[in-house]
């Protein structure tokens, strides 16, 4: 119940696009510790303290001066001065430091007093900021975990077509819940055409159910008798529609030619049938042409009828391509014809032809599923089921939203059929298509559309699926150079010399001296040689080591996918990635259709502003 209140809103939404929320911010209070300084201590204080210091330094000096002082003032001489010296020394080196102290224990009292004070309050304030950051640090947990990440997807564009490639079946259901639940709850009345034999509506329709909403089911081919899909078309209309159907199956466009006989041939055969249309009584009108009929009593013609057949029978040609298609066309259309009805009536305890008059007029959410254990029969029922829908599109029978499961087998000139009467109905068309190859590759941007990508596995269509979603230019790290180089240098030097020198000298000198015993003379000379011999040697060496290191980045600008292929290949079963191409130029968004994320208490209503 409470996802069903969930998905059910108002406002369109195919899914839910991740957004990381604002990570954790740093903490501002983290620089802001108090921190702890010492109150100074008071003058007075701190000089009592050095002067405390200092007397306890000069304490051995001046105990030793106060010895000497004593000692010399035992003379009679020195007494009467050294003593009244002594006595004011010893009161200033002995007596006052006590004193002194006293008043520094007073003053270191008070000091502690003030600074036990400080302290509590330091203590106050260091609690009160880790307080502060514990709470910074919960709060911003809170907020972050809180916050929201999960946004809603709505198609900006509001295109008439939305194409789904790729998938599984349980994705695509996970799709129809989500998307499915908000288009219904928007009053908007939805068909399916589930040809996926997976029931991928099941989920929506369970939900829907929760809600109050009709929701109608209808499995063909077994519940044929449940509608008349001929019922409200024309002759002409019906011959086209089953024509188109009988093409359908063959997947080529090399059969024009049978495609004009099989609705000549039909058209043939209803204008002559004057009762209500069935596919029972068109297989046995052209049974008739055949001459394969066997009138009985219960047949389901008329003998007017058989009358009629008849004789546009012989008007027809015998050539072998006549006969070949005409069979291939009764053959065909045998296929839903099978006990005309009986079977059917007799699992429900229903008359044929009782139940819906259509499915495209019911309100709510109408699912219409096609299971068969007959591939032919499941194929041709699929083809004439989309067949239908081409014509009441043309009438612009249905409303809202038309879905259709499985549409890879239809081909692409069915589904441009769809698209085009889609678009002139104003009927909302979503494609569900599980393979992107082939012609169904030129589905992909559409005008006027939308192109959900879900998880392809094969590798080729992976490609094609990126190489739509485009490329982009970027720079990567594109080489990196790293080089380390060492230097070394050697060398030496040696030098020596010889130096040898001589020398001679020599003089005379003479002198006279006079004195009371006359005069005398002296004089003398002298000579001498010198030699001197030196030598010299010298020796140097000398050596020097360098060491380099050079590192170097090298950033490319390159042009590559913006989306992998192998991205593609791995995504989740309810991952998909949206390209569309709005009002604001084309965007590409990642986005998750789990409708269980509806329940998260982190999902926004409003899509993520771009």
């Amino acid at each position: 119940m409470q996802l069903a209140d969930r998905l059910f809103v108002p406002d369109e939404r195919w899914g839910f696009e991740f957004r990381e929320p604002e990570p954790i911010r740093a903490n501002p209070y983290l620089d802001q510790e108090p921190v702890w300084q010492e109150p100074p201590l008071p003058e007075e204080l701190v000089d009592l303290l050095q002067a405390q210091q200092e007397a306890e330094a000069k304490r051995k000096d001046r105990i030793r001066y106060m010895i000497t002082m004593l000692a010399c003032a035992t003379l009679p001489p020195l007494m009467f001065i050294l003593l009244p010296v002594a006595a004011w020394f010893g009161f200033q080196w002995f007596i006052r430091p006590n004193l002194n102290k006293q008043r520094i224990d007073q003053l270191q009292h008070e000091y502690r007093k003030v600074r036990d004070a400080a302290f509590a309050q330091y203590q106050v304030a260091v609690q009160n900021w880790k307080q502060a950051v514990a709470a910074y640090d919960e709060a911003e947990r809170r907020r972050w975990e809180t916050a929201v990440s999960w946004y809603p997807i709505r198609l900006v564009s509001a295109p008439s077509r939305v194409d789904v490639f790729g998938g599984t079946p349980e994705g695509w259901a996970s799709l129809l819940a989500t998307a499915g639940g908000s288009l219904l709850g928007a009053r908007q009345d939805l068909v399916l055409l589930d040809f996926t034999e997976h029931d991928v509506g099941g989920g929506l329709a369970a939900l829907t159910a929760v809600r109050g909403i009709p929701v109608n089911r209808i499995a063909l081919p077994n519940e044929l008798h449940r509608i008349d899909l001929l019922a409200t078309a024309s002759t002409d209309e019906c011959a086209e529609l089953l024509a188109e159907a009988v093409h359908g199956l063959r997947q080529s466009t090399n059969h024009a030619d049978a495609r004009a006989l099989h609705a000549d041939l039909l058209n043939a055969v209803l204008q002559r049938l004057s009762g209500p249309l069935s596919f029972t009584r068109i297989a046995a009108g052209l049974a008739v042409l055949q001459g394969a009929y066997e009138p009985s009593g219960g047949g389901p013609l008329h003998s007017a009828e058989v009358e009629r057949l008849s004789a546009y029978a012989g008007t027809l040609g015998q050539s072998e391509f006549t006969l070949k298609e005409l069979r291939f066309l009764s053959n065909t259309l045998h296929l839903l014809a099978v006990d005309g009805g009986a079977r059917r009536m007799a699992s429900d305890g229903t008359e044929p032809g009782t139940g819906y008059d259509s499915p495209w007029n019911l309100r709510g959410l109408t699912i219409v599923a096609t299971f068969d254990n007959n591939r032919r029969r499941k194929e041709f029922t699929d083809h004439v089921l989309a067949q239908e829908l081409v014509r009441a599109l043309s009438n612009r029978e249905p409303q809202g939203v038309v879905v259709v499961a499985g549409a890879d087998h239809l081909g692409l000139q069915t589904l441009e059929a769809i698209t085009k009467y889609a678009r002139r109905a104003d009927v909302r068309l979503v494609l569900l298509i599980e393979h992107l190859r082939g012609e169904l590759q030129q589905l992909m941007g559409g005008t006027d559309s939308a192109t959900f990508l879900m998880c392809l596995r094969n590798h080729q269509e992976a490609t094609t699926a990126a190489d739509y979603i485009g490329r982009g230019f970027r720079f990567t790290l594109s080489q990196i150079t790293e080089q380390v180089g060492r230097t070394l240098v050697t060398g030496g030097a040696e030098s020596w010399g010889v130096q040898h020198q001589e020398g001679e000298s020599w003089g005379s000198s003479w002198s006279t001296s006079r004195g009371p015993d006359g005069t005398t003379k002296s004089g003398g000379g002298h000579h001498s040689t010198s030699e001197s011999w030196s030598r010299s040697w010298q020796e140097t060496r000398k050596w020097a080591t360098a060491d380099s290191e050079t590192v170097g980045r090298t950033m490319s600008r390159v042009y590559e996918y913006m989306v992998e292929p192998t991205t593609l290949q791995s995504l989740p079963t309810t991952a998909f990635i949206l390209v569309e191409t709005g009002p604001a130029g084309r965007r590409i968004i990642a986005g998750d259709c789990n409708p269980g994320i509806a329940l998260l208490d982190n999902v926004s209503d409003r899509p993520w502003p771009s």
